[in-house]
Order: C-alpha cells, then structure tokens, then sequence
C-alpha cells in the first residue's frame, strides 16, 4: 500500500486502484500525480517504452525533471513513488 503523506495534495490517483487489482487494459500516461508546494510526483504508464515512468517536477518544469524513475511493473513503480516523495522531502529543508 502507498501511504501519501497529509501534506502532498493528490490530484490524480488511479494507479493506486492498480495496487489490488492490476488491469493492463487502464493503463495510460495519467494515472497517479501529487503536488506540494512546487514539487508534483507524477506517474503513467508509457507504451512507447514498455514501462512506468515516475517523474519528480519542480515549478511546472516538466521539459527538466529533477527526478526520472522507469518501473517495469506496479510494485517498482509504487516503490518509485516512495523514493522519490523522501527525496522531495530532502529538497524542502
């Protein structure tokens, strides 16, 4: 299970719905995106490379993410998810 800590706003969440039952036929590039302060943690599915992408943005720098993470399946891209909300947690102090 993904534990999203109280301060990070979630704006898209279905990747979450994929933890129990995995459906490979709902995967797209919207699947899972949280945002604090200027940070956003987006994650999707992306066809093009077979893999699940997780993306740490600063100030809507979407062209320079700091963080790129690629998942090949939905445990990796959840532990993706988890590496990189600590590391956005590093960034803020």
């Amino acid at each position: 299970m993904l534990d999203i800590p109280q301060d990070w706003l979630i704006l898209k969440s279905e990747l979450l719905e994929f933890e129990n039952n995995f459906d490979d036929s709902l995967l797209t590039e919207d699947l899972f995106q949280i945002r604090r302060d200027d940070f956003i943690i987006d994650s999707g599915w992306y066809q093009s490379q077979n893999a699940f992408i997780t993306y740490l943005i600063l100030k809507s720098s979407w062209e320079e993410p700091i963080v790129k993470i690629r998942s090949f399946n939905i445990d990796e891209c959840l532990n993706a998810i988890r590496l990189v909300i600590l590391y956005a947690d590093t960034l803020r102090h």
